[in-house]
């Protein structure tokens, strides 16, 4: 257990607002024997749709946030004061259009989820929160099209963008080279678009 150990965590809770099912955010430097070594980072670009802002933000014991700041001083330029103030105008408004964008989020997970697993081969479990599905398509590896051959989750990300403009990510950059990584953060028409291309070119392998 981390309670006895000199263990420092950082933790990435930029999705803290982004959930759905009723799952509840829970931060660990909210437990007291765990709240000194806890650097909690966080930022505006996800819940608040701020993105090109470049704002993120820590807290966490003073004087661990101290030498960051020090570090960081020195390593990058700061925020300009626009975005700043953007930043302060985000956190002190009312929730109410982050719950809106919440809600909408859902309806698309709901959307991608269910399309994904009609086409035979596609593993696609249930995101909890974030704006990505992560699906196994390893059923695909072995496959070919035109001397193509499926191998890895790289070479089936490069045969649907080449074969049909479908941007997905690799899931070896994730831990996992059975899975791509795909968001949802875009309209309905993209979406279907999208699932229509990826359908037209996996129906093409043998």
């Amino acid at each position: 257990m981390l309670k006895d150990k000199n263990i420092f965590t950082i933790s990435d809770e930029i999705y803290e607002k982004i959930l759905f099912d009723g799952e509840e955010h829970f931060s660990i430097g909210s437990i007291d024997y765990l709240r000194d070594k806890t650097i909690t980072v966080n930022g505006v670009s996800k819940a608040f749709a701020m993105t090109g802002w470049r704002i993120g933000y820590a807290g966490g014991n003073t004087e661990v946030i101290k030498l960051a700041r020090n570090l960081q001083s020195h390593s990058t330029s700061n925020a300009s004061s626009i975005s700043q103030a953007a930043t302060v105008a985000a956190l002190r408004e009312p929730n109410g259009e982050i719950i809106e964008m919440v809600r909408q989020f859902k309806e698309r997970r709901d959307f991608i989820y269910n399309s994904l697993n009609k086409i035979k081969g596609i593993k696609c479990p249930l995101p909890k929160g974030a704006f990505y599905v992560f699906y196994d398509v390893s059923a695909y590896y072995g496959k070919n099209f035109n001397g193509y051959e499926i191998k890895d989750s790289s070479s089936f990300c490069n045969y649907l963008l080449n074969d049909q403009y479908v941007g997905l990510v690799p899931g070896f950059a994730f831990g996992n080279d059975n899975c791509v990584r795909m968001s949802y953060a875009c309209s309905y028409e993209e979406l279907t678009d999208g699932i229509e291309r990826m359908t037209k070119a996996l129906n093409q392998l043998h």
